[in-house]
């Protein structure tokens, strides 16, 4: 297997309230509905990559996840402004760290849920920082 044929197609979540989920991630990362059914929906973006799968099931922990974080790289920093915008308006839960050492700035947020979200942007050539830092791993 090549590395041509390995991509990651989706994180799959499940959630306690799915419409509220939906109006999170289509508000914050401009997704689209791709598939829906009474219980489960599949978000993608506007090209057709599916991105974030869902099923309306309450998690009554948060150590009843098997996801730590979900991480997006995010190629500008002007993008990752535009994000903390938008977090600002959904949730009041962000934080943001610069790592000056590999020149990384982490956005970290949480969704209705309680699930952690990271956004990152890293300003060198390389698309792995040299570390990788451990606000990555914090909850």
């Amino acid at each position: 297997m090549s590395e041509a044929e390995v991509h990651l197609q989706a994180a799959v979540l499940h959630v306690s309230s799915l419409d509220r989920a939906i109006d999170f991630y289509t508000e914050l990362l401009g997704l689209e509905v791709a598939r829906r059914t009474a219980d489960a929906a599949v978000l993608a973006t506007r090209s057709g990559t599916s991105t974030i799968a869902m099923r309306e099931r309450h998690v009554q922990h948060v150590t009843d996840r098997t996801v730590q974080a979900l991480v997006w790289r995010l190629p500008t920093i002007g993008l990752l402004d535009e994000l903390e915008q938008r977090l600002s308006r959904l949730t009041s839960r962000s934080t943001r760290h610069v790592l000056t050492e590999d020149a990384i700035t982490l956005l970290s947020a949480w969704d209705p849920e309680g699930q952690r979200l990271v956004f990152l942007h890293h300003d060198g050539d390389n698309d792995l920082p040299r570390d990788i830092p451990a606000e990555v791993f914090w909850y």
